[in-house]
């Protein structure tokens, strides 16, 4: 029987996933850390990197490793408006959100939640904030009106919750009122 083998971009030793491809390198989780899957690695031809907790990404979520680069998961912010938003403004379709308030912009909304849930797709994320809160979600069931922002270091990317799917979208940033004030003033 042949212990280890690699699928995709995926490494799987004795069936279990320990670990994934990138760019030549290995990164293995260390309790598969033994001689046998060493020597395998070498015989590839990777450059190992061994780290701890990738066996339970890959077991909890083998999108992890599906992604063509593993590292390309964004953080996931969502966006609720806020207590004080007209309660008839909520749970809108973005036609109608934008023919009676206009565009969403973020000072309408605050953030319920910030962090990363090992995907990108956005009906996972819809399904994980209906179904099963991830922890530090602080608001109610992701629906229709609320915003989800997709992120990383160099682009984030704002999705509203719309009737059938999501609608990308320019989350308008506005400045505050205290600074308009003080620009008035200085005229």
């Amino acid at each position: 029987m042949k212990s280890t083998e690699l699928r995709h971009n995926l490494i799987l030793y004795n069936k279990n996933p320990a670990g994934f491809i990138k760019d030549g390198v290995a990164t293995v989780d260390n309790i598969f850390k033994n001689e046998e899957l060493s020597q395998w690695l070498d015989n590839q031809g990777f450059e190992s990197l061994w780290q701890d907790g990738i066996f339970e990404k890959l077991a909890v979520n083998r999108q992890y490793y599906e992604l063509e680069d593993a590292e390309s998961l964004k953080q996931v912010r969502i966006w609720q408006l806020r207590s004080d938003f007209d309660f008839s403004g909520r749970f809108l379709s973005y036609e109608d959100m934008t023919s009676k308030y206009g565009a969403p912009k973020e000072a309408d909304y605050v953030c319920v939640f910030d962090d990363e849930l090992n995907t990108n797709d956005l009906e996972e994320i819809y399904d994980i904030c209906n179904n099963n809160h991830p922890k530090g979600y602080n608001g109610h069931s992701l629906s229709m009106s609320d915003v989800v922002e997709l992120y990383d270091e160099d682009t984030a990317n704002y999705h509203y919750v719309d009737r059938f799917g999501f609608k990308e979208i320019e989350f308008a940033k506005q400045e505050p009122i205290q600074d308009m004030e003080m620009e008035m003033q200085s005229m």
